[in-house]
Order: C-alpha cells, then sequence, then structure tokens
C-alpha cells in the first residue's frame, strides 16, 4: 500500500507555479483562440524518415542550407492547441509546449495564419519541429499512458527556446552559442544551440542546429520528465548518469516506435545521428555493473548508456507503454542519491505495484539481471514510523501535525545478525509540496541507536526543518547501501509555524541532528546555526530574533537562554529560499553536554517551531585552540601536507593528535614539546585518501573529510581541545561537455 499511494502522489501531484517568473510577452490561451494548425517537421530526423546516412548526397548540414533531399525529408504534420499573441497572430504556444525566447534571439514565429510550413534554412524550423516533439511526447504521457506530470516551475506547456544557447562573452561582446541542448533544472526550460549561429559565434560551425533532431528535443523533455516526477530531486549529475540515462531511453523508445530502422541496422541501436551524437542503446552487451559505469571517466553521458540499454531491452520485452509508464512511475520513487540499481529496483516495484502481469514483470526482472547485472531482488520491508497519524490524502503513508505539543516521531528497522551501525542507514529526501521550490538534499543518518533487536533514529527534528508543505520520502539501507528498503512518504503539515526550525550546520561526523560540543564549527570558537526565510521574495527587511535554552532532559528545566537579534532582507526577487546563518559563542552551549537544546526563530510575523537536539560531546578545554592548518575553510591536499600546528604549549605537555578520515581507522600521533612555554609543535599529515566526490562547474572534485583533535597530558590532568572538521580537495578532473551533452 505505501508503494502505491507514492506512487500515485508522485504522478499526479501539480505543483503551483512560482509568481516570480515573469514572460516577456502576454500570452492569450483562451479555448476559443486555440486552433490546429500545420507544419514541417522531421520525424524524427531526416536520417531516419529516409534511412540515409551522415555525407550522402544532400545528407549534409552545409552551414545550415537547404537540399532537394532534405526538403523532401520534411514531412506535414498537424500542430494542435495554437494560441494566439496579443495582435491576434498564431504562435507557437500550446497546452503542452510553448516557444518562448529566453536570450536576445527571437525565433519563435508568429501567422496571420496557423500554418507553420518553413524549410529547414529558416530559423522558424527548428522552433516548430522542437513544438511537434515536445507536444506529442506530452500528450502520450498523459493522455496515452494517464500520468499527469508537467512542469511545476510554470503553467501551461513546456517551454522551450530553439535557439536559447546564446551567452554574449564579456571579454569582446560578441554572442556565442554552442552545438548542444540543455535543460535548466533551474526554470525548467528547454534551451538548444547548434552550428547555426545566427549572428552568433559558433563553437562548431557546421554542426546542424540540435532542435532539428527530434530525438535530441525527446532527449532533453526525458531531462524534464525525470526532473517533475520528482519534484525538483532527480538524481545527481554525479551519480552514474542515470539523468543522461533517462533521456537516452526515452529517446532511443522514441526512435523505435517510429520503425525506421530495423534490428540488422547499425543506427538501430543509435540516438540522435543527425545532431552527430551516436549514443548507443545497446551499450550493455559485454559490459557489467557496478564496475563499467563507475569506471566511465566521470562522464555522465557514457554510464548513462548502461541504464538506457538495460530498460530498451526490458523495453522490448513488455512493448513500449508498458514501459515508460513503469519507467516514469518508479523513477518517482527515486531521489537525488539514487544509483543506477536502485532505480531499476524501483521501476520494477512500481511495475508491481500497478499490477503488470507475471510475464511483464518477468520482462523487466530478466533485462535487469539477465542481459544487464542489477541484481534486483524483493525489498526489504519499509521502516516502522512510531507516534504518527496514517495519512489522509493520496500520496501520504503518515501524516506528521508540526503544530502538535510536543511531537516524538521515530523511525524503527528491525535489527539483523550481520548489521553493523555503519552499513545501516536511514535515507530520505524531502521535496516541496508547495510553490516555493526548496529541496534539500538527502540525507543519510547513520551510527542510529541501537536498542535491543531494533534500530532507531528520531525524526522529529528533520521533520520541523524541512517544514510544513514538504514530504519525506524515508527508506534504509543495509550493506553499505546494496539493499535499500521500500519507500515511505511522509507529508507535513501545520499552520502555526510558517517558519522550518533551525538547525546546526552538517558535519559527516554528526550531521545536523545533534550538537557537538567538542567541535567548532568554525574558527572564531562559535557554533553555527542555519536559519531559512522562506517568505514571498519582495517581502521588506523585517527584524528577527532567535532564541535557544538549554533544558535538562530528566527534570525538563530550563537551565540557560541565549537571545539573538538581527535584520532579514528579503527584497531581491527570486526563487531561491535564502539560507542564512548566526554564530552563537561556545559559552553558552559548551558546558551542557548530555542536556537538550532547544531553538527558535522568528521573522516579522512568521515563527518556527521549537527544534530540540541532543547536546553530545565531551567538553574541550576553553583555554586551549582547536589544531590550525593553512586553510581550513577550502583546503587542498597541498595546504593539509604542511601538516597541523598546536600552539600555546607548555614545558613537559604530552601531545596525542587524533586524526579521524571518514572511512578509515583513526590515527594517532603523538610528541612531548620541551620547548618554552607558550610555544608550538607540528604534527605531519597522514596520506589522505578520497571519501567524498562531487560535481560542480563543469568538473568532478574529490575529497578526504576528516576531523582532527588533541589531547594534552599537562601535570597528571587530560585536556581535550575542539575538534576541527575539515574537507580536503584530492582531485578535480574537468569533463568535457562539448558536443556530448544534449
Amino acid at each position: 500500500m505505501a508503494i502505491k499511494t507514492l506512487l500515485a502522489a508522485a504522478c499526479l501531484l501539480a505543483l503551483s507555479p512560482p509568481a516570480a517568473i515573469a514572460e516577456p510577452l502576454v500570452q492569450h490561451q483562451r479555448a476559443e483562440d486555440q486552433a490546429t494548425g500545420r507544419g514541417y517537421v522531421f520525424d524524427p530526423d531526416p536520417l531516419s524518415s529516409t534511412r540515409a546516412h551522415y555525407g550522402d548526397p544532400g545528407y549534409v548540414n552545409n552551414h545550415d542550407q537547404d537540399s532537394p533531399q532534405l526538403k523532401a525529408a520534411r514531412v506535414q504534420v498537424p500542430l494542435p492547441g495554437l494560441g494566439k499573441d496579443i495582435n491576434g497572430k498564431y504562435q507557437l504556444v500550446g497546452p503542452w509546449a510553448h516557444c518562448v525566447a529566453i536570450t536576445d534571439y527571437d525565433s519563435c514565429p508568429h501567422e496571420t495564419a496557423p500554418v507553420f510550413e518553413y524549410t529547414r534554412d529558416n530559423p522558424a524550423f527548428e522552433a516548430v519541429n522542437a513544438y511537434f516533439h515536445i507536444d506529442r511526447m506530452m500528450r502520450y504521457v498523459n493522455q496515452t499512458l494517464g500520468l499527469a506530470i508537467h512542469p511545476f516551475q510554470y503553467a501551461g506547456g513546456v517551454r522551450y527556446d530553439p535557439h536559447g544557447l546564446r551567452v554574449v562573452d564579456p571579454k569582446d561582446g560578441k554572442t556565442r552559442t554552442e552545438a548542444n541542448a540543455r535543460y535548466a533544472r533551474e526554470d525548467g526550460r528547454i534551451q538548444f544551440g547548434g552550428g547555426s549561429a545566427h549572428g552568433a559565434v559558433s563553437d562548431e560551425p557546421d554542426s546542424p542546429d540540435f532542435a532539428e533532431d527530434g530525438l535530441v528535443v525527446i532527449h532533453e523533455l526525458g531531462h524534464g520528465l525525470h526532473d517533475w516526477v520528482t519534484h525538483g530531486a532527480p538524481a545527481d549529475y554525479e551519480y552514474e548518469g542515470l539523468g543522461e540515462g533517462v533521456g537516452d531511453y526515452f529517446a532511443a523508445g522514441y526512435a523505435r516506435d517510429h520503425g525506421r530502422w530495423r534490428p540488422g541496422d547499425p543506427e538501430y541501436h543509435q540516438v540522435a545521428v543527425w545532431a552527430g551524437e551516436k549514443r548507443a542503446s545497446n551499450w550493455h552487451i559485454g559490459r557489467h555493473y557496478p564496475a563499467d559505469v563507475v569506471n566511465a571517466g566521470n562522464e555522465a553521458h557514457i554510464a548513462g548508456q548502461y541504464w538506457s540499454s538495460c530498460n530498451m531491452v526490458a523495453r522490448d520485452a513488455i512493448g513500449g507503454p508498458a514501459m515508460d509508464r513503469a519507467m516514469l512511475v518508479g523513477l518517482a520513487m527515486t531521489g537525488r542519491h539514487t544509483r543506477q540499481d536502485q532505480a531499476a529496483q524501483a521501476v520494477l516495484k512500481a511495475a508491481e505495484a500497478l499490477h503488470y502481469t507475471a510475464a511483464q514483470l518477468d520482462g523487466i526482472r530478466r533485462a535487469y539481471t539477465e542481459s544487464c547485472s542489477y541484481g534486483v531482488a524483493g525489498w526489504p520491508p519499509p521502516a516502522k514510523i512510531g507516534g504518527a497519524a496514517p495519512g489522509r490524502q493520496t500520496g501520504c503513508d503518515y501524516l506528521l501535525d508540526l503544530d502538535a505539543a510536543d511531537p516524538q516521531w521515530t523511525a524503527s528497522v528491525p535489527l539483523q545478525d550481520s548489521d553493523a551501525g555503519q552499513d545501516l542507514r536511514l535515507e530520505l529526501d524531502w521535496t516541496p509540496l508547495s510553490r516555493l521550490r526548496l529541496g534539500g538534499p538527502a540525507i543519510e543518518m547513520a551510527w542510529p541507536q541501537l536498542s535491543p533487536g531494533k534500530a532507531s533514529w528520531d525524526l522529529t527534528p528533520l521533520a520541523k526543518i524541512a517544514g510544513a508543505g514538504r514530504k519525506l520520502i524515508l527508506s534504509y539501507t543495509r550493506d553499505d547501501g546494496r539493499v535499500r528498503s521500500q519507500p515511505l512518504a511522509l507529508c507535513l503539515e501545520g499552520k502555526t509555524h510558517s517558519l522550518p526550525a533551525a538547525y546546526f550546520a552538517a558535519s559527516p561526523f554528526v550531521g545536523r541532528l545533534a550538537v557537538d560540543v567538542g567541535n567548532y564549527i568554525n574558527a572564531s570558537g562559535t557554533l553555527r546555526v542555519q536559519l531559512e526565510d522562506n517568505r514571498l521574495p519582495g517581502e521588506p527587511s523585517a527584524a528577527g530574533e532567535l532564541q535557544l535554552a538549554i533544558v535538562d532532559p530528566q527534570s525538563r528545566q530550563t537551565m540557560h537562554q541565549y537571545h539573538a537579534n538581527f535584520r532579514q532582507d528579503r527584497k531581491v526577487p527570486g526563487l531561491t529560499v535564502p539560507v542564512f546563518r548566526i554564530d552563537i559563542p561556545y559559552a553558552d552551549i559548551g558546558p551542557y553536554s548530555g542536556k537538550l537544546l532547544q531553538l527558535s526563530y522568528r521573522i516579522g510575523e512568521a515563527r518556527s517551531p521549537v527544534a530540540t537536539y541532543p547536546i553530545i560531546g565531551r567538553m574541550a578545554s576553553p583555554d586551549l585552540p582547536p589544531p590550525t592548518f593553512a586553510n581550513i575553510d577550502h583546503p587542498d591536499a597541498g595546504e593539509i601536507s604542511a601538516g597541523a600546528k598546536i600552539d600555546r604549549l607548555q614545558p613537559g605537555d604530552e601531545v596525542a593528535l587524533h586524526w579521524e578520515i571518514v572511512g578509515q581507522k583513526p590515527i594517532v600521533m603523538t610528541q612531548t614539546y620541551s620547548g618554552p612555554a607558550g610555544g608550538q609543535l607540528r604534527f605531519a599529515a597522514p596520506s589522505l585518501t578520497k571519501n567524498h566526490v562531487t560535481r560542480w562547474d563543469r568538473a568532478v572534485y574529490a575529497y578526504s573529510r576528516l576531523r582532527t583533535y588533541y589531547e594534552i597530558r599537562r601535570q597528571g590532568r587530560t585536556l581535550l581541545s575542539p575538534s576541527q572538521d575539515l574537507m580536503v580537495l584530492i582531485d578535480r578532473v574537468p569533463v568535457t561537455t562539448s558536443r556530448q551533452s544534449p
């Protein structure tokens, strides 16, 4: 039942659009204005429709020039749902697709009659081509498959710019474009580029316009479907290329359904040949998961071919509509940190929840386990949720009322003999149910409280951090993440508190759900609290107040209080909910290890709930500084190699420096200081291993996460220093995206 309700929510929930997105021209979409027009397109591309090959006479781009062969390759098609602009002219704006100029160059045509018939050397041809393929695919998903999936960033059809990959170079003032295409998660729009620069300088001058290739159009739309069905939380780029594989899958299926190529043709297993991509849909042959996916050189477009290829095997086995529906419904159960094998498990469970036949389920399973090596199996049962009421709406397994007087929500999992603390994790994604888009990253809550027969996690702080109007998707993993449970959907409601709860900056050792007083979050000797301002963009500045109370867990008596006033500016419009920080003096928290810390704040009239966090760790000596390094904010391996420095030492001090590197056994280094009072010792840094990888700005960064602190044996006493958390850059690998990244 949990799976069915989650699937329904993921596919049927429609989010209201953010009001902050403005359009350059008011569009009329009254029913009486809509008409079915006609136009010329490539269906799906000029090579597939004619069974030609690039380089055959007339089948070359030739700097966007037309040819008799390319003119004959066009197909006249209906263009349904066309609306009119404010001047009464027909335009490519309909209920499922919407041509819009994102940049300075506007190639969206307007005609007095609903006739959009152009040759491919006309920039308007790409606008018509993209409209046709987006409209047809969106109607297929929503009407044929019966899944209500559409952009949550705005109302109406999918917005696209057929020549939108353009930017003005600040160095020379020239407008540049690239032979590429992209779906932009930030605003839900699709931008196409190409070699036909239309007044701009192209990186590949003789590349076809990417919007001419219907398979590129569907690939980018696949990114959008993935984004919308997960409500803004598709798998992150570096996670095994799942997103690229989803786009390739829908493009390959779209090509396969046209039936232009036969199984013996090389093009039968290729995608986007006209645009020069040639992405393979049989890449799984001779390869194995996860080795060949992980070793794809951090290139998502290569790794993603395994996902698309495996699912094309399943699609051939059970049919296009059935597999497409299971794919989309299964993706709705995934989040930002989902691997390919986890996504495969979700698709299979979606098919079970959709009551597919035994033969269909066997076809998917064989594709995943025989043609490919995902190793899917039955999921363990979901975690048991304590203190929460059953969900009242479709898609909510449980309801968490943030206005409850003293909520205590827990998740528990039966323990197995093989379970170890570091191998049993609770994974949570939260996504917005309201118009403001703030999707929190997946949080792995490891090292749970191990009680007899079960592991238990306290969900109360996280629920308050996520805030009302959000949904927690909760599952647990075993065996270092290789076994993942059936997910649950927890819906958060509340009217009294309009702000999410305050929380502490996360660390890989503690996370944000506890306060570790043995660790200075920053170098100034303070503990950093993070708050969010989710009031509407453009609202005036408002005074705010942070309230802190230390409470005895037994008597519930308040032992200490702290207040901090601030002023929050919300005048800058935008969709991003700003996160800001307040530093609390260590003396207001440090002496209270073992107690409870209660946090709340207000901004103007808006208030947060009271969040309670346990205070853990040994209190550090107030006279000892943390270990110091050349750079503690964003150090690289070279800066850390200079080692750690311990200051303010006394003669005879016996110093033990601890290095706790995530994934390794702790390392302890010892020295005895024999110099004058107030001196220092230096410790060489150990060899650091990569234990965290992320992608940003066309590069993959590998880090080592570690914690350092030291103990001093001085005059018969042992003094403990504050600890220092570090994230050390080990490696940076550029990722090439030109012509390989539609």
